[in-house]
């Protein structure tokens, strides 16, 4: 690697990434390079044209746009090795709101099993914006190589063009005799060994082509949707919008999110970043991005909130920030048609060097050979080669091994389900409640709210309730008894969680017809499993695991698009068949859980609600899986 440059004096380090002006050129963009002084500049600019070296000329001819030309910064990171950021996102990074990540552990509870899951939302953030970057910068190369091909073939002569729209319809083993024909003009011979005759219809989508053109705001505003993805996690991540957000419905009577999701929460933060940081507005605005139109967000602004947020349903165009004809953009940071996106390619990725599961997925791969094709209905998407459609498969039973292994491990549940009683108990709690923008106090569950508050909202709750005391003056226990008994009823929960004193698993069953396993299904074991053992209905937990390829019982891959070598432009829909029959044909598995709370009471309950399990299980067309008494003593290996 070359060497960064160094500066005497009060100049610290200096490194300049000229990514895509270096790739014009030719040249390494990893190699960092002197740019000239202002000075030098202006000397070079005056100077005599036909003086000037061929290397001077080319200095000149590359006039880079702020977009390059300022410096980057360079982080060092254990998966991706050195990104270099634009200073809009270093600018991003250095806020509270998004240094807030580093408290906000990437696996939630799975750091209780995994001792190595200690990573952190806020580099999974870092790799998601650089790998965003280096997909749309590798699709942007791409589309320039083609329009630059097409700009040739048009330069043609006319009686050029015509040969080749004669021979556009012939067989290629013919074309390929053709072109060792001796009969042949050499200047025509060449003609053809440089164009493709089926190339000539694309002539007439030249423009559409450029229009579609991904320009250097495009590629800041993918980067920075990229890296603000996962503003809007609460703490231990999807634990506090799934498992805690949907206790606090079912056990509180509250409204727990409606419609809302962490991508809300992560477009709320980035607009209190925008209001509460000097100077990025301005610095986006110079770098040609439309913050603010009137009143309302720019085009540029909707567009990075469109990215992070998404939409299921894209029978019509559903967004504004960009056009139909640049939809593939929209793919890059969160697909949420097939799944396949960057955000994916970092998470398992760092997750499974951290967890120590094997990842046979290669990203670096997949942006090799990512291009842009139109599909049946002229829609644009990031397309693979036909050839990738079995390493794609990859990619989703590396999700399915890490929820399987990790995400929905027993004993990772058990915690998590502790850690949501134990918030539960706190959660309308004074000392645990933030003060909103409007200097109103906001509950654990409400906070997210107001993103004055919800940044104050990390995993240190956890620490704060383990470290606190219900001992205060005689006259603010009277008045707060309640609240003290929750407080230590929540902190003994957390304090059987450190001393692994866990809920247990009593068993786990499967229904042997794939049908949905429904509130009604758990509210009959949950009523049977009291009537049998006599003890309270809040003492077991109840509760469905899903295991599939992030669509449901449905194959992600049905809904991608290919193309082939001979024409790249075309997206075709390929089918599991033409793949391998060793291809799975259920996509989704479902799986009934039963947790036991107060494992150390009586030791015949424990008997006597694995008995009620299996009978209900037997009744109900479940087919019990096979558990490990003891795992719930020692940190469980992986697998297990």
């Amino acid at each position: 690697m070359a060497k960064l440059p160094f500066m005497m004096g009060r100049y610290k380090w200096l490194v300049k990434v000229l990514s895509v002006g270096a790739e014009c050129k030719g040249e390494d963009p990893n190699e960092h390079k002197m740019t000239p002084s202002t000075k030098q500049h202006a000397q070079l600019i005056t100077a005599d044209p036909s003086s000037r070296t061929p290397d001077e000329k080319n200095k000149q001819c590359i006039q880079k746009p702020y977009y390059y030309s300022k410096e980057y910064k360079v982080f060092n990171d254990p998966i991706h090795g050195h990104m270099a950021l634009h200073p809009v996102l270093v600018k991003i990074i250095n806020t509270p709101e998004f240094q807030r990540l580093r408290n906000i552990k990437q696996l939630g509870g799975i750091y209780f099993v995994y001792p190595g899951a200690s990573h952190n939302r806020f580099e999974h953030s870092i790799g998601v914006a650089h790998l965003s970057g280096e997909l749309a910068k590798s699709l942007k190369g791409k589309q320039e190589e083609q329009i630059e091909y097409l700009e040739e073939m048009k330069n043609l002569k006319p009686e050029q063009l015509g040969m080749l729209r004669e021979l556009k319809n012939l067989k290629p083993e013919n074309l390929e005799s053709l072109k060792k024909s001796k009969d042949f003009d050499p200047e025509d011979l060449e003609v053809l060994q440089r164009f493709n005759p089926k190339d000539v219809e694309k002539l007439d989508k030249l423009e559409k082509f450029k229009e579609s053109l991904i320009s250097d705001q495009d590629v800041l505003c993918v980067q920075i949707a990229g890296l603000c993805h996962d503003l809007g996690h609460g703490l231990y991540s999807h634990f506090y919008d799934q498992l805690f957000m949907k206790a606090i419905r079912d056990n509180k009577g509250k409204e727990s999110n409606g419609t809302w999701e962490h991508e809300d929460a992560s477009n709320g933060m980035l607009d209190h970043i925008l209001e509460n940081t000097d100077g990025l507005k301005d610095m986006m605005e110079k770098c040609g991005l439309e913050i603010k139109k009137e009143k309302e967000d720019g085009d540029d602004l909707k567009f990075i909130k469109e990215m992070i947020k998404g939409k299921k349903n894209m029978d019509q165009w559903p967004y504004q920030g960009r056009e139909e004809n640049k939809s593939f953009l929209y793919e890059i940071v969160s697909n949420k048609e097939t799944g396949i996106d960057v955000d994916k390619f970092d998470y398992f990725a760092r997750d499974c060097q951290r967890l120590g599961l094997p990842n046979s997925f290669n990203h670096q791969r997949f942006i090799t050979f990512a291009g842009i094709c139109c599909d049946e209905n002229g829609r644009k998407h990031v397309c693979s080669r036909e050839k990738e459609l079995v390493n794609l498969y990859d990619i989703f039973q590396t999700r399915l091994s890490i929820h399987r292994r990790a995400c929905q491990h027993k004993i990772k549940m058990a915690v998590e389900i502790m850690i949501k009683d134990a918030l539960l108990l706190v959660d309308d709690h004074p000392d645990f409640k933030t003060m909103s923008s409007k200097g109103e106090m906001l509950s654990l569950s409400d906070s997210k709210k107001d993103m004055q508050a919800y940044v104050k909202l990390t995993d240190q709750v956890i620490e704060n309730i383990l470290n606190s005391s219900s001992k205060k003056h005689w006259w603010f226990s009277w008045r707060n008894k309640k609240n003290n008994k929750n407080l230590e009823d929540a902190r003994k929960i957390l304090q059987r969680v450190m001393t692994r004193d866990l809920y247990r698993c009593l068993g786990e069953a499967t229904k042997k017809k794939q049908v949905e396993i429904t509130e009604d299904m758990k509210e009959d074991l949950r009523r049977q499993l009291v009537d049998e053992t006599g003890v309270s209905k809040d003492d077991f937990e109840v509760i469905e695991v899903t295991y599939d390829y992030g669509k449901e019982n449905e194959d992600p891959i049905s809904k991608a698009y290919f193309f082939r070598k001979d024409d790249p432009d075309k997206g075709i829909p390929m089918k599991k068949l033409k793949v391998s029959k060793l291809l799975p044909n259920c996509f989704s598995e479902k799986i009934l859980r039963v947790y036991w709370k107060n494992p150390e009471t009586k030791s015949d309950i424990k008997r006597k609600a694995e008995d009620c399990f299996k009978k209900w299980c037997k009744k109900n067309g479940f087919e019990i899986q096979q558990t490990d008494d003891d795992d719930h003593d020692t940190p469980a290996p992986p697998g297990n």
